[in-house]
């Protein structure tokens, strides 16, 4: 009986401590038909809280870029209604959507969620509208290639689309500057007629490449054999291939779990600019650091080991170069280590000098 009383006490204390205090008024508002051309919507609504106690917002989220809230952000009082003021911008979308906006107290489960639906007829799309980048003559799609992170072993083709605006052919070739043999460029068409495409190509060769690390390179554009000033960037950073591993070699395969990912001095000088990240393998095997790639010029990477077997520590020394910076910096490192686990780790050192 005294644990029956116990835990129904409990579960009295609990639902009075985190009893639901706010109420959304209209949870769900359908926008209907949008027309892309007319811009962004906007709608009100209401919440009100219905607790004996002050409602603090923490933070409210939305479930892409496309809508935004305007509240007051002072607490709502006890059976007050607050207004806020939703937006959703239907630039370059098409077709039904669903989103959320969630509202989060003070406490995790003071989470309250309202949604808005919609139908957005696109508008006729112009030629600058498809093609927003113009390169002499002509117009692309995209000044930038951005693979992320790639592994190796595999090949990887990204193209750009190229459209003639004009009423005359256009010669139309392309050069990388990136001189690895792994790295290649060309065009589907050199001729571009009237009111036509072509297609820049870009293709990782990596099934008979080792090589890790960033790839950084710049495609140089030729219309009619003249180059263009503007160039289209592409980048990537390659890491082993782990997709073939079976699970029992991912059982097997070592661990990295750093202490922390990043650190700051606050009061950094010249004896005081340093410090050690612990990394310890939990896994299997060794854990080697394959590539360390320092992301700015103000840091240097260290380790002192070679390679870790299960359960043994290590250090990753991240100094900073006074010299280099004036007030604060990041000095940030990229590791790619051998665990398929934790194939990716970036470390950052912050530093203020007083």
């Amino acid at each position: 009986m005294k644990k029956l009383f116990l835990f129904f006490c409990l579960t009295l204390l609990s639902h009075i401590g985190y009893a639901q205090s706010l109420e959304i008024a209209k949870k769900v508002h359908n926008f209907g038909t949008i027309l892309e051309k007319d811009g962004e919507v906007e709608y009100i609504f209401t919440v009100k809280n219905t607790s004996k106690k002050p409602f603090i917002i923490n933070f409210i989220s939305t479930g892409c870029g496309c809508t935004g809230v305007k509240y007051d952000k002072s607490p709502i009082m006890p059976q007050q209604e607050r207004e806020m003021t939703l937006s959703y911008d239907p630039t370059n979308r098409a077709g039904l959507f669903r989103t959320a906006v969630n509202i989060v107290g003070a406490s995790p489960r003071e989470d309250y969620t309202f949604h808005v639906v919609g139908n957005i007829v696109p508008r006729q799309k112009t030629a600058n509208d498809l093609y927003p980048f113009k390169v002499g003559l002509l117009r692309i799609k995209e000044e930038m290639i951005n693979y992320g992170i790639m592994p190796t072993g595999e090949n990887h083709i990204y193209f750009i689309e190229v459209y003639n605006p004009t009423d005359k052919e256009i010669g139309l070739r392309v050069e990388k500057s990136n001189k690895s043999d792994y790295c290649k460029t060309w065009v589907t068409k050199p001729i571009v007629k009237p009111n036509s495409t072509s297609n820049i190509m870009y293709e990782l060769s990596l099934k008979n490449s080792d090589y890790l690390g960033d790839i950084d390179d710049k495609i140089t554009i030729y219309i009619d054999n003249v180059a263009q000033t503007n160039k289209i960037k592409v980048a990537a950073t390659l890491i082993p291939n782990v997709y073939g591993l079976t699970s029992q070699e991912m059982d097997d395969a070592p661990v990295a779990i750093f202490d922390k990912r990043s650190h700051v001095i606050a009061d950094i000088n010249q004896t005081n600019n340093s410090y050690d990240f612990v990394v310890e393998n939990t896994g299997g095997g060794e854990l080697k650091i394959l590539k360390a790639i320092i992301r700015n010029k103000v840091v240097e990477v260290k380790q002192d080991f070679e390679a870790l077997r299960e359960n043994e520590k290590g250090r990753i020394t991240l100094t900073l170069l006074l010299d280099k910076f004036d007030k604060r910096t990041n000095g940030r490192v990229t590791l790619i280590t051998s665990s398929p686990h934790t194939p990716i780790i970036t470390l950052t050192l912050v530093g203020n000098k007083i």
